[in-house]
């Protein structure tokens, strides 16, 4: 084990905010913290140190009973394949510390991005909140997206999502995946399944860490739902094929009124093919789902009957089960992830808070506008109300940790307000008001 050895297929960096190192992965849907000791171990291995030499620093620094631990990790590392003796290609590891961002509520730079690599859609969903188009036309340029790619890389992003429109109807989707996944970030695909059997093959699935499947009822109401005849049994075989090949797979059921009598039996036939995760969610009333006819009491009603599924079934909901809590203890606020570690881009190159927020006047930038974008994503006077919103502002909702205090689009287009209070919440009895 006195061998060199290189860091491989990770990512590292310091995160101000936190005042710790995260480790990301191409299998991690956000990245981890790391303790003292790895990021020691790890900073030693990044300068060119043998097992051998490091147990020796070790010891001398902690005892005899340290060296097993020590070898221990080293070992689980080559497991994982994060070390090898081949040198990778250049990638994203920064052990550099930078002054906190004091009481500012963002990270030094995202942690995710999601990439509208096309607009094109096979679907007409009623609830879409990007409504897709039949052009081949809108789509992003693969050059294009290396180098957007190649800007995150730098910054120390971990993970992107490829989003649409339907992102298996981008020509060079395939060549995408690879590029992000040799630059050692993890690759999430928001995808409707149809177009799935083109791209099951092992090398393919094995460099997509999740595959987020949209399924919305029965056969009848999801056709009908998503404008398509035969769309559902499309969707339920490509799910089942893509499992057998390993693949990590989340359901996204939209709930809306006219739904809730089938997701029970949506959710059990789902679980019982094997899949990750089923999460059920009322969708943001934007785009499509501006003509459903919502009022704060409907909305309501379907956040309750969310919570009450979630606890039936023993599910944890996304922000419990998959949220912040991987960076230990954050503020609530900092949930809403829109603006402050997170950013979408649009078809068009345009950067937005999150595509929620994909409209003219939350617009940041253009991606090849030549502006200094790290100095945008820090003094951005739009982030920083993205940012300021607290919940110390809201009667009602300080010593509550249910909800994660909302998506920030839902607040907006339900009160009109970045940081209106969350007046439709499903346990506030209407008594949750801006104090």
């Amino acid at each position: 084990m006195s061998d060199l050895y290189f860091i491989d297929k990770c990512r590292i960096r310091f995160e101000p905010f936190l005042q710790k190192f995260l480790i990301g992965t191409t299998e991690d849907f956000r990245p981890n913290v790391l303790g003292n000791s790895s990021v020691a171990i790890l900073q030693l291995i990044h300068k060119g140190y043998t097992l051998d030499s490091i147990v020796e620093i070790f010891k001398e620094k902690y005892g005899e009973t340290c060296i097993n631990d020590v070898v221990n990790y080293f070992n689980k590392l080559v497991q994982k394949g994060h070390l090898t003796k081949e040198k990778p290609l250049k990638q994203y590891i920064d052990f550099t510390r930078t002054n906190a961002l004091s009481d500012n509520y963002y990270f030094y730079a995202p942690d995710r991005v999601q990439l509208e690599i096309t607009r094109s859609c096979n679907m007409k969903c009623d609830h879409c909140y990007h409504p897709g188009t039949d052009s081949q036309q809108e789509m992003m340029d693969l050059e294009m997206i290396k180098k957007m790619i190649d800007e995150f890389s730098e910054q120390g992003v971990f993970v992107i999502q490829l989003s649409g429109g339907e992102p298996f109807l981008h020509p060079d989707i395939g060549k995408i995946v690879d590029y992000i996944y040799d630059k050692h970030m993890a690759v999430q695909i928001f995808t409707n399944a149809n177009f799935l059997d083109n791209y099951l093959t092992h090398d393919f699935v094995g460099k997509v860490m999740e595959f987020i499947i949209s399924l919305d009822g029965d056969e009848e109401f999801h056709d009908k739902f998503r404008s398509l005849k035969g769309a559902y049994a499309k969707t339920l075989e490509n799910t089942k094929q893509v499992l057998k090949l390993g693949a990590k797979v989340k359901i996204s059921y939209s709930l809306v009124e006219d739904n809730m009598k089938y997701v029970q039996e949506a959710h059990d036939l789902l679980v019982s093919l094997g899949v990750d995760s089923f999460v059920c969610g009322v969708p943001v009333p934007i785009g499509n789902a501006k003509d459903i006819d919502y009022t704060v009491e409907k909305y309501r009603k379907l956040q309750i009957f969310v919570s009450e599924f979630y606890e039936k079934n023993n599910v944890e909901t996304t922000n419990r089960k998959e949220g912040y809590q991987f960076y230990e203890k954050l503020p609530l606020e900092f949930s809403c992830s829109a603006g402050k570690a997170f950013l979408y881009i649009s078809t068009d190159y345009d950067v937005f808070p999150c595509p929620f927020f994909a409209q003219h006047n939350f617009k940041l930038y253009n991606m090849f506008d030549g502006e200094d974008h790290v100095a945008i994503w820090h003094d951005s006077p739009l982030l920083k109300e993205f940012r300021d919103v607290r919940i110390s502002s809201t009667k009602g909702c300080t010593d509550c940790d249910t909800c994660k205090y909302w998506c920030r689009a839902c607040v907006y287009n339900l009160t009109g307000k970045i940081n209106g209070a969350p007046t439709f919440c499903y346990l506030s009895k209407g008594d949750i008001n801006e104090s």
